[in-house]
């Protein structure tokens, strides 16, 4: 069973917070007077065994064997 762990960003601050009160809405953090979107923990590790969690932008490499070519991507996490 995957471990639940949620975090919430402070747009304001430009930093993560860890949340542990879900308290009446599920799908927002509060602390003190502010509201934060939650993201999910995904139960996936990136390449440096960091938590993966939703919304999280991911690059990766892809092979295109009809340019013979590695092209860049980066996608968000859903």
């Amino acid at each position: 069973m995957r471990e639940i762990k949620l975090r919430a960003w402070d747009e304001e601050k430009k930093e993560m917070h860890r949340a542990f009160d879900l308290s009446q809405n599920p799908k927002y953090w509060w602390e003190g007077n502010k509201d934060y979107p939650l993201m999910q923990y995904t139960g996936l590790h990136d390449k440096n065994e960091k938590d993966v969690y939703e919304d999280d932008l991911i690059t990766f490499q892809l092979y295109n064997e009809w340019s013979n070519t590695w092209d860049k991507r980066n996608e968000r996490v859903i």
